[in-house]
Order: C-alpha cells, then sequence, then structure tokens
C-alpha cells in the first residue's frame, strides 16, 4: 500500500479510535436536543475542579524541549461561540527543533507564509493541515538562534474544533482558547521520553527522543513498552 494511503487509512481508523486522543478533556458541555444545559459524563469528560489563572508569555518561554516537558498535566481550554468551554489536561507532546531538525517545518530557519507563526512571539499557535482532512496545532516556544516548535497532534485539532482560523492565535491573550495551570503536575518519574511518531523518513533525527508522555495514562496514542521496561529496570518507574 502506498505510504500516503496507508497514513490515510491510520488516520481514519484512529479517528473512531477513543484511547487516540493525546488529552484528558475535563468537561462534556454537550447539551441535549431538549436544551439541557447540565454536564454530561462520558469516558473523556469528568468534573474537575477549575483554575482560571491563565499561563502568561513567561511560561512559553523557554527552550522547546523544556517547553514540550512543561505542557504535560497543563489544561488546554477552548471557548466555543455559543460560550461553552472545552478544558482539556495535556497528557502527550513533541518537540520540533527547528534548525537541523529534518522534521521540523523551520528546517533550516525557512520562513514562509504558511509557517509564519513558528516565527513569532512563544506562545503563538501554528495550524496547519495533513493530507487534506486533518489539522495539526503547534505552538512557538522559546526564540533562539535555530526557530523552535513544539508539536500536538490531529486529533486534539477534533476534538476542540481547531482549524486553520487558528493559526497565529496568541494563547497568552486571545479571547477563544488558551491555558491554565494544571493540578498534580508530574514528576520526572511520571514521564516517558521516546522517539516521535510518524517521522520514519527523517533521518536521524527519527530516532530523536523528543516525544515526551505520562506513563499509565490510557489517552496517550503509542505507548513505548520497551522505554518503560529499560525506566522501571533503572528504578524509575515501578513495573505493570
Amino acid at each position: 500500500m502506498p505510504r500516503k494511503r496507508k497514513l490515510l487509512a491510520q488516520l481514519s481508523a484512529l479517528q473512531s479510535n477513543s484511547s487516540f486522543p493525546q488529552i484528558n478533556a475535563l468537561e462534556n458541555l454537550n447539551t441535549t436536543p431538549g436544551g439541557d444545559c447540565s454536564p454530561k459524563s462520558s469516558k473523556y469528560f469528568v468534573t474537575e475542579k477549575r483554575n482560571s489563572s491563565r499561563l502568561e508569555a513567561d511560561f512559553f518561554n523557554q527552550p522547546c524541549v523544556s517547553l514540550a516537558k512543561s505542557f504535560l498535566g497543563q489544561i488546554l481550554v477552548r471557548k466555543l461561540p455559543d460560550g461553552r468551554e472545552l478544558w482539556g489536561r495535556i497528557v502527550e507532546t513533541e518537540a520540533y527543533l527547528g534548525g537541523e531538525d529534518e522534521a521540523s517545518h523551520s528546517k533550516g530557519g525557512k520562513q514562509t507564509q504558511r509557517n509564519a507563526a513558528m516565527f513569532m512571539k512563544p506562545g503563538t499557535l501554528y495550524v496547519y493541515q495533513i493530507y487534506g482532512i486533518y489539522f495539526c496545532v503547534n505552538v512557538s516556544s522559546k526564540l533562539l538562534k535555530d526557530w523552535q516548535l513544539c508539536n500536538g497532534p490531529s486529533r486534539l485539532c477534533q476534538a476542540f474544533g481547531i482549524d486553520k482560523a487558528f493559526d497565529q492565535r496568541d494563547l497568552t491573550q486571545d479571547a477563544d482558547i488558551w491555558m491554565v495551570p494544571g493540578q498534580d503536575l508530574p514528576g520526572e518519574q511520571d514521564v516517558v521520553t521516546t522517539t516521535r511518531i510518524g517521522i520514519g523518513n527523517r533521518g536521524e533525527w527519527a530516532q530523536k527522543p523528543l516525544r515526551f508522555y505520562l506513563r499509565g495514562n490510557k489517552f496517550v496514542s503509542v505507548v513505548d513498552k520497551k522505554t518503560e521496561r529499560e525506566m522501571a529496570a533503572r528504578g524509575h518507574l515501578p513495573c505493570s
């Protein structure tokens, strides 16, 4: 099967797989046809005490790998046009470093109309479309000589209704999308560091340990059991 067709088939399968989202949404705000606006429960949405303090510029102004790890456990908030809000806990991230990173859209520091958001202030959203079907959302990090990026999966865009209209939005200022501090943030022993997904044709960069996820979270897309066993052997994680 040609690579593009295979990837499309995988994405279609993932769309219906409830274990794929890289976020835990905190509250399901869907209403019933009769107009009942009370929260509904689901496997993704649970009620949790909210922290309304927006993460500000200082949080995003850090190196890419550091920012990718810092995202874990934080909350993404999306305000819908009708005023309802979707809250989701981030459980998986990837870092794209720019410069020599063969998988980054800012490789070599080349700026285009498409990737302009990657060269804006830290905390700026970069949204692009893949395969003409799905959107991916990304967040710019600290402004360095080699521009950097932290990347999130297309499933997050589907869950939160994020499309190209959100490209170049500022998470520190925007009224429709922002981040707030999470509760019970993970420690170093809770974070699994492994290789990124879907970039097997990017040479040595495909093997760089630039993906981070919360161990034991059922919403993580792909679990690296080998790395988890190695961490357990070193005493970093309990065996499962």
